[in-house]
């Protein structure tokens, strides 16, 4: 059952819009109540073995410009999972590749730099990325930097 925009979720997150659906659950901004901050809001597909919260309570712990900040995460009544994350604005690495093809390979190299940084970071942190792919490789601009990595999924 997919949430109404102005819901709130786990009584401190408002649905404002809904961004997309996966597999994996659907994709919302949103906004924290009381903080006024916007995020990403995952609202997983209810899992029974607990291997979702494990994920985003091991991805929570790593802090590194490359690696999306997770700000919170639970179980709503009813078992479904919420994920409250950096809200990001850019594409997917994917999406860039589909749209462009081939990147000029110092573009290419300067991401893949970055994605080795973060990938770094976790493992410092003792998690492994279950899924890296295209898709969990965001390209966001930071100030004047073009193609800012940060790193999405980690197996949830």
């Amino acid at each position: 059952v997919d949430h109404a925009p102005f819901e709130l979720v786990a009584a401190r997150f408002e649905l404002v819009a809904l961004l997309r659906r996966t597999e994996v659950g659907t994709l919302y901004r949103a906004r924290h109540v009381e903080l006024g901050r916007e995020c990403a809001l995952w609202l997983l597909r209810a899992s029974t073995d607990g291997r979702q919260l494990e994920a985003a309570s091991a991805a929570s712990r790593v802090n590194h410009p490359h690696v999306a900040s997770i700000y919170d995460f639970g179980t709503e009544p009813g078992g479904r999972v919420y994920l409250a994350m950096e809200l990001l604005q850019g594409d997917t690495l994917q999406q860039v590749l589909e749209r462009h093809g081939r990147l000029p390979w110092r573009r290419a190299v300067g991401i893949a730099a970055q994605i080795c940084r973060g990938l770094r970071a976790a493992h410092g942190c003792g998690i492994v990325h279950g899924d890296l792919q295209a898709s969990s490789v965001v390209l966001t601009d930071v100030g004047e930097e073009r193609d800012h990595v940060k790193l999405v999924g980690f197996g949830l």
